[in-house]
């Protein structure tokens, strides 16, 4: 557990100081699936770009895996949505989401997920909901 709040101090001091959102889509979010929590995830945005870092958690809420993501906005539908297509870029797969955004909840569905094994969190197709906390 003392890990986890490392990670969160240090993810924490990389968006402290003179920074500030980008945009609406900018947070930190409360993630679950089939309204079951699974962890959380930051969201940031430069122009086109999204990067999404994500910690699961397992049932008991410790930390179970995380993944780190970077995708192009594909569409922004004017400034109260957005669509992006995320792929990983650290963790043991190449995982790739298609997600969309209003500003205050996420939908993230999972399109592919290779080598299948432990570290594929979802099946293809699987909904992960967000609902930002700040």
């Amino acid at each position: 557990m003392k890990k986890v709040y490392q990670l969160l101090v240090a993810l924490g001091m990389c968006f402290s100081g003179a920074a500030s959102a980008q945009s609406a889509f900018d947070g930190i979010y409360s993630l679950t699936v089939n309204g079951s929590s699974i962890g959380f995830a930051t969201v940031q945005t430069n122009g086109s770009t999204m990067v999404a870092v994500l910690l699961t958690t397992d049932g008991s809420g410790q930390p179970s895996n995380w993944q780190a993501l970077i995708g192009q906005i594909t569409a922004s539908f004017s400034t109260a949505t957005v669509n992006a297509r995320l792929s990983t870029v650290v963790s043991g797969v190449n995982a790739t989401y298609s997600v969309s955004s209003n500003g205050t909840n996420l939908t993230a569905t999972q399109q592919s997920c290779t080598p299948k094994t432990s570290s594929c969190s979802f099946a293809n197709g699987t909904v992960v909901f967000g609902t930002k906390i700040f």
